[in-house]
């Protein structure tokens, strides 16, 4: 007589799991959405010099268009996270990718200083709605998609194109947009001179100038810029559209369809170290807060990471606050959540149970022959 099962272990020993080859390809396209957007989430931060002359913008503008997507983030990532629950990966990938493709356009209107700023206000955003799915994405995309032994890989490689996108927008972005040419003009207040006539007695009736001696290749350079943002998030666009499927019809592992009530220099080396410990946060929370589930997790834990971005950037608008205390800032946040991690508890609550669907289902095998055997 076999003893009674409660529904979950029927439920884990009675599914059939399969894993899929285009399961790469999959990545691969979700790894294109994520990169384009931290290019476009990181636009005017490497040309901020020649974009401030353009548009008649400060250090402020600048941090401001990067804040409005952080806030944006916050106030509906958790809403957005529900819908990837709800609407599925396509769904929420088609979305995503339209508002990215709809936000870079609208920035190719026009460079008038007025119309660009509002037009980078609102693409700022949108951009952070769009960002729900490529920053909250990886841990779902690798449990949805990728077996128990591949999903810290699939979230690692999710969360790497998020932070290639921030590279690139450095390399791209300098490359398309010059650096201003300055000619400086010495201007004396009681007649023009040379400057080889000024003497120190001469200073406190000077005025120095500078004129900008590109300022229409400045101009061009953004456009280029921007059309290839728009370029790019509209292939992004394409190809989510024609080749990201639908439901899968066999799921990969039990844990991705049984949820509880959420169903349905030194810079560059320390940002590597950094970052680098991103995929294994995504894995332990998504770990910890199971049958929560994974998008939501991830939703919550990018919140909390944009809300210190927010604050961060704020800061940056302070009149005379200046730029050094950054460092310090970054230093600081990094010891203050040691001992946190001293005192987390440690659980694999997603990752037992699909362990333990393989054992009961090799167990349930085994039972079933020897009934046989004995009939």
């Amino acid at each position: 007589m076999m003893e009674k099962r409660d529904d979950t272990s029927y439920l884990l020993a009675t599914s059939k799991t399969h894993v899929y080859k285009k399961r790469w390809w999959i990545m691969a396209v979700f790894c294109f959405v994520c990169c384009e957007q931290s290019m476009i989430w990181n636009t005017w931060g490497p040309i901020a010099e020649s974009s401030e002359i353009v548009f008649g913008w400060n250090d402020g503008n600048i941090a401001l268009v990067t804040n409005l997507a952080n806030i944006s983030y916050m106030f509906l990532v958790i809403p957005m996270c529900m819908v990837m629950d709800t609407k599925g990966l396509r769904f929420s990938m088609i979305l995503c990718s339209g508002m990215l493709l709809s936000c870079t356009a609208i920035r190719c209107f026009s460079l008038e200083p007025v119309t660009a700023t509002i037009t980078a206000y609102i693409c700022g955003l949108v951009q952070g709605i769009a960002a729900t799915m490529p920053f909250s994405g990886p841990p779902l995309v690798a449990a949805v998609w990728f077996p128990p032994t591949e999903r810290p890989v699939a979230t690692a490689i999710g969360s790497f194109f998020n932070y290639l996108g921030l590279s690139l927008s450095f390399i791209v972005g300098p490359q398309l947009v010059s650096d201003p040419l300055y000619e400086k003009l010495i201007q004396n207040t009681t007649n023009v001179t040379s400057a080889s006539n000024i003497t120190d007695a001469d200073d406190n009736n000077i005025n120095h100038k500078s004129k900008v001696l590109n300022i229409d290749n400045l101009k061009q350079g953004i456009l280029n810029l921007l059309y290839t943002h728009t370029a790019i998030a509209g292939l992004v666009f394409v190809i989510t559209i024609v080749y990201f499927p639908y439901l899968l019809p066999t799921r990969l592992t039990c844990s991705c369809s049984h949820k509880g009530q959420w169903n349905n220099g030194a810079f560059q080396r320390t940002g590597i170290f950094i970052n680098g410990t991103v995929p294994l946060f995504y894995e332990i929370s998504a770990e910890a807060s199971y049958p929560v589930a994974e998008g939501v997790t991830g939703g919550f834990y990018t919140l909390v990471n944009n809300v210190g971005g927010v604050i961060l950037l704020s800061l940056v608008s302070v009149p005379n606050i200046g730029t050094k205390w950054m460092n310090w800032t970054v230093l600081g946040s990094l010891v203050a959540a040691i001992p946190l991690l001293f005192v987390f508890p440690e659980r694999y609550n997603r990752t037992d149970i699909d362990l333990n669907i393989e054992t009961e289902t090799y167990v349930t095998d085994a039972d079933k022959k020897v009934n046989t055997a004995d009939k």
